[in-house]
């Protein structure tokens, strides 16, 4: 009435359940690309471009927005050693200017996928716009400082002493 079951290898399972087209009596891959692989593939990619790379994305946005923001306190930092430095005091008028004080790809106007372009500078005030280089991957939000040292910030365009501070 009742049945003795005999235990079942490995290998015999493998046979038993259809795969012994896709892994030998050996356990090795016969090299056959099935359905089942082409669909695990296709998930794998489609998993990594639909969650992974915009998390990738997103995190390189805002490593350069962070980026420009430490920048722009470098430069007002830079302007107040300068205008330290001067007889009669006064700001640099470019970022060449501050070349010795800043990192010189920062003096050339283009850092870590932002360019920086001096506004009006005198004796008395300067300012800097902090713009993307490319939007879709260094960020997304421009940034402007002046010599009171308050960093504002636009999401729709160049940031400007109207644009509101940063928070």
């Amino acid at each position: 009435m009742f049945r003795c079951r005999r235990a079942v290898s490995g290998i015999e399972w493998r046979r038993l359940a259809g795969w012994e087209n896709a892994v030998g009596i050996t356990g090795k891959p016969s090299g056959n690309l099935t359905l089942l692989k082409v669909l695990g593939i296709t998930m794998g990619v489609t998993l990594f471009v639909e969650i992974v790379l915009p998390w990738a994305l997103s995190t390189r946005k805002t490593a350069g927005e962070a980026n420009a923001i430490a920048s722009l306190r470098n430069l007002v930092i830079a302007q107040e050693i300068y205008r330290s430095r001067q007889d009669p005091p006064g700001y640099a008028r470019s970022l060449s200017d501050l070349s010795g004080l800043i990192d010189a790809n920062l003096a050339g106007g283009a850092y870590r996928g932002y360019r920086f372009d001096a506004g009006i500078a005198d004796a008395n005030s300067f300012s800097y716009v902090c713009m993307p280089a490319m939007p879709a991957f260094s960020g997304g939000r421009s940034f402007y400082v002046d010599q009171t040292g308050i960093i504002r910030t636009s999401a729709d365009g160049r940031a400007a002493l109207s644009s509101p501070p940063l928070r």
